[in-house]
């Protein structure tokens, strides 16, 4: 706990965070469990075919989308008031439902080098930013 505490501290100074997550959540530990659930080969990046694979991952019902009521489901550990806000900011054509071309367009978008590799920096910074727009407010959502 403590560690998290110190690294959530580094990265909060480092990044400039400016911004408390919903009910005090740990930026740190969101990120981490994130990039680690994408990186399933754990090589340390990102490749576009794993962040696509969460779709499937999620998809529980197999029909190729996924609904608000399965990403809360297949992230168990994000409490809705944090889960509900990403879900609406990761579905840009606010159809209620997110697909393999909606988590390309992200993908695309962090990967600030386009060498078609996500690392854990450009994650990170991509991610910081979009939770400061979400949650920049006191730890309200606002876009």
């Amino acid at each position: 706990m403590m560690r998290s505490i110190i690294l959530l501290c580094c990265v909060g100074a480092a990044f400039g965070q400016t911004f408390t997550l919903p009910n005090h959540h740990d930026l740190r530990t969101l990120l981490n469990r994130a990039f680690g659930r994408l990186d399933q080969d754990q090589s340390g990046d990102i490749s576009e075919a794993e962040f696509d694979m969460v779709i499937v991952h999620d998809d529980a019902n197999k029909d190729g989308n996924v609904t608000l009521a399965e990403y809360q489901a297949a992230h168990s550990h994000m409490p809705a008031e944090i889960s509900g806000p990403l879900f609406n900011f990761f579905d840009p054509d606010h159809n209620g439902v997110h697909t393999v071309s909606d988590m390309q367009t992200e993908y695309h978008l962090m990967d600030h080098n386009k060498n078609g590799e996500l690392t854990m920096q450009e994650f990170d910074n991509y991610m910081i930013k979009q939770l400061e727009a979400l949650f920049g407010q006191h730890g309200h959502a606002g876009r």
